[in-house]
């Protein structure tokens, strides 16, 4: 896929984002104590998106910010291409 100059620092910037939280440290909702606050993180580059509680109705969150500019522009799929 060839891509102009913004659309690749956009792919640029996910894959330092992807290569950061590569190897982070993630909080295992499954261990934790009934109760406590769900962790929720992107499912595309990793980062850290919300906690919200454990009762909470409305649908989590599935991609950050950055990554959910990506799909709308249809460039997720380059990106996620790039770092596999």
């Amino acid at each position: 896929m060839k891509l102009n100059r913004i659309e690749q620092r956009k792919v640029d910037e996910f894959v330092i984002r992807y290569e950061a939280n590569k190897n982070a440290s993630r909080i295992d909702n499954s261990c934790r104590v009934a109760g406590s606050p769900m962790y929720y993180y992107c499912k595309a580059c990793g980062v850290f998106i919300t906690a919200l509680p454990e009762e909470h109705f409305s649908p989590a969150p599935q991609y950050c910010g950055d990554c959910r500019d990506l799909k709308k522009e249809a460039l997720l799929d380059e990106a996620l291409r790039r770092v596999k």
